[in-house]
């Protein structure tokens, strides 16, 4: 009896620890994610607005950039969120289709294409037959994504998925498979064809998606243990096809009526949730006239039985601000899975105290300026190189203009002058209460710095141009050190809409901080006396703190600003201790400056990963010899940089800098050396803006644009000191000394 009461107990715990087991996991957490194509974030901060969609202000929520390998399509920008790098798929990647789709019509194009079908397909399969041209497509672009990738990983840690919904019209446009895909095109659960569409007679085209089979769908896929599934809720899409067909006045009225019933749709799907699982709601594509406004940050929100707040990653390290390229090895990490290394995005994480609000606010911010960019530099590079080349014509003596004669002899450097105040008033520009438009720029930009142009003209030649380069790179570190608000949000600084940097300090205020530190620590040695001890210690303080901010990766955070501060530094703490240039001091320098720059480098490794700039992941790839990584890396630092000196109008200035800087000191050989005589530190300063502008156009991505900015420190002075000599010239006599007041 005792046997038989044992043996019974076995049995019971037995049944009870091994059969639930299949019918409970339901009740792990799952990931709910939905692609609206063509939703853009007026859309939401809209509705966001109205009363019947309050619990919009639950979710965590933010702005994505959308840069890809290729253009806006949603097909790509899909791509790169499925492949966590930025990626390119062909149109053959929207056209998955059920197994049982068309009598099989799928497995017969796979077969024909493979030679072979997968194995463990079931009724509700999904295949892609077009993995190949997918993979080439990558190939050719050196992107290192790998199609299927996300679903793979998610499959080798026993995660089921399913993929709904599709944008179809007359042509095939499913997105949803491939974030679930594995790397063969299989999705183990699916509905993308026409049964999850349903009849409506008076939209265009006549069908619109079947939201209620949609989450019958999800509800019975959660009960059978699918833990990750993708919608695409594709009307907002469907209806943009059809845009040309209709009035505006008609398609607004559809296009709202849409977007309510989406976010109603999103809301019932939101209730069906369970404890613990999450729901990401991504914008697979802007529409055509938010991408005409230049509005091209898209919006994604999260619920996750949380409090709100904005999302960030440790990819951009802005509040409210995320990367497509985050999104797979986001969905990884709340499965509590590795995610692999060729996946380059970060995790997102929530700002819980931050505010819908300030988001949309900042948001306005970044769209007007990524507008009305072009309108306000495009102009100052122009005059920059009318300025430019109407002095020299000026400087040269076989060249007459007769209109020249009548110009005041002081106008030329007053206009060389107020360039460039342009970079520190930039700066300070975010200050100014509102958003205004070019127009209102450039007025306050004439205003303030003729003003100061006017004021600073009045001192001695050193004494100008140390406080000019003192104003220019004094206030820019200090922004830097303190938060860099001003940086961010100024028209020289980097831009998140294009996506090539988002933190730390740009190209262009990288070019003004080399000049600016370079010609300012050069005049002041001079009127030091040259060599004087007290000098070198400035310069090197000075050196060592801009040297930390550019290659710290809570701060500037720039790699190749490492190298332009470290071989411009050794060259200008030489010159000013009278340190002699020899093969072996310069070796002696060399080799220090790659030894700190080492490092730098290093320390950026160690860092914990959510600290670790972009520099130390690409360390990271170094130490484990990802060679093919590294190998894209150069490849797309040194296009970038060819393309920019092809097309830029930033190299162009830099090129014909180089040449009107040639042309004058051949010509006014005279000149030039009673200049130098005059202002011993000038050559100082030359040599240290031409060594760091060399490294930057070698060794960082557009490193033109940062030369382009530093060789102004260094031409403007040079041509205001010649139109000085040139004057002084013509006088029968002239012995001024100009020297710091």
């Amino acid at each position: 009896m005792k046997k038989l009461s044992f043996f019974c107990f076995i049995i019971n715990v037995y049944l009870f620890v091994s059969y639930p087991v299949a019918g409970a996991s339901y009740t792990q957490p799952a990931v709910y994610t939905v692609l609206i194509p063509t939703l853009s974030s007026e859309d939401i901060h809209n509705l966001s607005r109205n009363s019947e969609f309050l619990w919009l202000k639950e979710a965590a929520i933010g702005v994505m950039n959308t840069r890809t390998a290729a253009s806006l399509q949603d097909i790509h920008t899909t791509a790169t969120i499925a492949s966590g790098v930025r990626a390119a798929y062909p149109e053959q990647g929207r056209r998955s289709s059920g197994v049982a789709e068309q009598n099989g019509k799928i497995l017969r194009q796979y077969r024909q294409l493979h030679g072979t079908l997968p194995v463990n397909l079931t009724e509700e399969s999904i295949l892609l037959p077009y993995i190949p041209s997918l993979e080439k497509e990558n190939e050719w672009r050196n992107t290192g994504a790998i199609p299927g990738l996300l679903g793979e990983v998610l499959e080798q840690h026993g995660i089921q998925r399913a993929s709904a919904g599709n944008s179809d019209t007359d042509s095939i446009s499913r997105l949803a498979p491939l974030l679930t895909m594995n790397r063969q095109g299989v999705t183990p659960y699916g509905a993308v064809g026409a049964d999850i569409l349903r009849d409506v007679s008076d939209f265009p085209g006549g069908r619109r998606i079947d939201g209620e089979r949609l989450l019958a769908k999800a509800a019975t896929w959660r009960q059978n243990g699918v833990r990750f599934i993708v919608f695409e809720h594709g009307d907002l899409a469907r209806l943009a096809r059809y845009r040309q067909g209709m009035s505006e006045s008609r398609y607004a009225e559809l296009r709202a009526s849409v977007l309510r019933e989406t976010l109603v749709w999103i809301g019932a799907l939101r209730k069906q949730m369970q404890a613990g699982d999450r729901l990401l709601v991504v914008s697979a594509s802007l529409p055509a006239e938010a991408i005409a406004q230049k509005k091209r940050l898209a919006p994604i929100f999260l619920w996750d039985g949380q409090s709100s707040g904005l999302l960030t990653s440790g990819t951009t390290r802005r509040p409210g601000l995320i990367a497509n390229i985050d999104i797979a090895p986001t969905i990884l990490t709340w499965f509590g899975i590795p995610v692999p290394s060729e996946m380059k995005g970060l995790p997102l994480s929530v700002v819980r105290e931050g505010g819908q609000t300030e988001l949309w606010q900042e948001v306005e911010k970044m769209d007007h300026i990524y507008a009305t960019r072009p309108a306000i530099l495009y102009p100052y590079v122009g005059l920059v190189v009318f300025s430019l080349i109407l002095a020299v014509v000026t400087l040269l003596p076989w060249i007459r203009i007769r209109c020249l004669r009548w110009w005041p002899p002081a106008l030329l450097p007053f206009g060389l002058r107020a360039l460039l105040f342009v970079p520190p008033v930039l700066l300070f520009l975010p200050l100014m209460p509102g958003l205004p438009e070019p127009t209102v720029v450039w007025l306050l930009l004439l205003g303030i710095c003729s003003t100061g142009a006017y004021a600073i003209g009045r001192l001695p030649f050193a004494t100008c141009f140390f406080w000019i380069g003192v104003l220019s790179w004094l206030p820019l570190l200090l922004d830097g050190l303190s938060g860099a608000e001003l940086i961010k949000h100024s028209y020289l600084g980097y831009d998140p809409v294009i996506g090539a940097r988002y933190y730390g300090i740009g190209n262009e205020y990288m070019g003004v901080l080399l000049g600016g530190w370079a010609l300012s620590l050069a005049l002041l040695a001079e009127y030091a006396g040259l060599r004087r001890r007290g000098c070198g210690i400035v310069a090197t303080v000075s050196g060592l703190v801009l040297l930390v901010y550019v290659a710290w990766p809570g701060l500037g955070s720039k790699a190749g600003g490492i190298f332009v501060f470290l071989a411009a530094g050794l060259y200008l703490g030489m010159r000013i201790t009278g340190i002699p240039f020899s093969w072996r001091t310069i070796t002696l320098a060399s080799g220090m400056a790659l030894a700190g720059a080492v490092l730098f480098l290093i320390v950026n490794y160690r860092l914990p990963a959510v600290d670790q700039s972009h520099i130390g992941r690409a360390v990271g790839e170094l130490m484990v010899g990802n060679w093919s990584e590294i190998g894209r890396i150069v490849e797309r630092k040194v296009a970038m940089n060819w393309k920019l000196i092809l097309s830029s109008a930033w190299s162009r200035l830099f090129l014909i800098s180089l040449v009107l800087a040639a042309l004058v000191a051949s010509r006014r050989r005279a000149e030039s050396q009673r200049l130098i005589a005059r202002h011993p530190g000038l050559p100082t300063a030359f040599g240290t803006i031409g060594i760091g502008s060399i490294v930057a156009v070698l060794l960082n991505d557009s490193g033109i644009i940062t030369a382009a900015l530093a060789v102004l420190y260094a031409l403007v002075p040079y041509i205001c000191g010649l139109l000085d000599e040139t004057k002084l010239s013509k006088k029968p006599e002239h012995s001024e000394q100009d020297s710091f007041s």
